[in-house]
C-alpha cells in the first residue's frame, strides 16, 4: 500500500434565520450572542458546506467538489485539480467520501491529513454535516485517532495553543510566502458568491487555500524535518 498525504480545506455558508423556529433562534442567540447570523457559517449546526478541496501531496493531484446549478466534471492536463459540480451539500459530501473510499481501494493508505484549523473546523464540519445529510462516512479523518495522523498547522504554529494563534495569511507573511487573501478576496465573500451563483469563485478560493496550506506545511517540514515531524 502506498502512503499518501492529503491537504484539505472547505468553504461554508450560513443558513437563513428562517430555517429556525423563534424558539430555536433564541437558543442560538444565547449561544452565539446578538445578531448570530454573522457567525452561522462557522458552525455545522447553523451552516452548511458548499465546497471541499483536497490535494494529494505525493502525486500532486487534487480535486474540488462544489455546489453548482448543473452537474459537471472538468479536468485539464495543465491543472492538477479535477473540478466536480453537484447540486447540493449532500452530493458534495457523498462524492467526497466516495473519492476517499476509492483512493483506499486503489491501494493508497491515507497516512496523514494536513489542514489549517482543521481539527476545530473542517473535520467536525464534514463529519457533522455528513450526519445531518444521512451520508455514510468512509474514514474517520483522524477523529478520536492518534495525534500523528491529522497535522493541524494552526496547532503547530500556536504550539498546541501555548502561544497566541494567528490567521493563515499572517503565518504566510512570517514565512515569506505569497498569500492570495486580501480585503477584496477572502472567505467572507463566499456567502456573496453563493448568493450570486458564482460557484467557480468559491472553488478557486478553496483550491488557493489548499495550495497555501501545502506551502506552509512544506516550509515547516523543510526546517523541522524528522526531528519533529515523523
Amino acid at each position: 500500500m502506498t502512503n499518501v498525504e492529503i491537504v484539505i480545506d472547505i468553504e461554508t455558508v450560513g443558513k437563513s434565520k428562517d430555517d429556525f423556529s423563534e424558539y430555536e433562534y433564541e437558543k442560538i442567540e444565547k449561544t452565539l450572542g446578538e445578531e448570530p447570523e454573522q457567525y452561522f457559517a462557522l458552525y455545522p449546526q447553523t451552516g452548511f458546506i458548499v465546497c471541499i478541496a483536497c490535494k494529494n501531496i505525493i502525486s500532486g493531484k487534487g480535486f474540488v467538489i462544489h455546489i453548482n446549478d448543473i452537474n459537471y466534471k472538468e479536468s485539464d492536463k495543465n491543472n492538477p485539480f479535477t473540478y466536480y459540480g453537484v447540486p447540493n451539500e449532500r452530493e458534495v459530501l457523498s462524492l467526497f467520501w466516495n473519492m476517499i473510499d476509492l483512493m483506499q481501494k486503489d491501494g493508497h493508505n491515507l497516512s496523514r491529513l494536513i489542514s489549517f484549523n482543521g481539527k476545530r473546523f473542517d473535520v467536525p464540519f464534514i463529519l457533522l454535516r455528513s450526519a445531518a445529510n444521512s451520508v455514510n462516512i468512509t474514514h474517520s479523518l483522524g477523529y478520536k485517532g492518534g495525534p500523528e495522523f491529522h497535522l493541524d498547522l494552526w496547532e503547530e504554529f500556536s504550539f498546541g495553543r501555548k502561544i497566541r494563534a494567528f490567521s493563515i495569511d499572517i503565518i504566510a507573511n512570517m514565512l515569506g510566502l505569497n498569500c492570495h487573501r486580501n480585503n477584496d478576496y477572502n472567505g467572507k465573500l463566499v456567502w456573496e458568491w453563493y448568493n450570486n451563483k458564482e460557484y467557480k469563485k468559491i472553488a478557486e478560493l478553496c483550491i488557493s487555500d489548499v495550495l497555501l496550506t501545502e506551502n506552509i506545511y512544506k516550509t515547516l517540514k523543510n526546517s523541522w524535518g524528522k526531528i519533529i515531524f515523523l
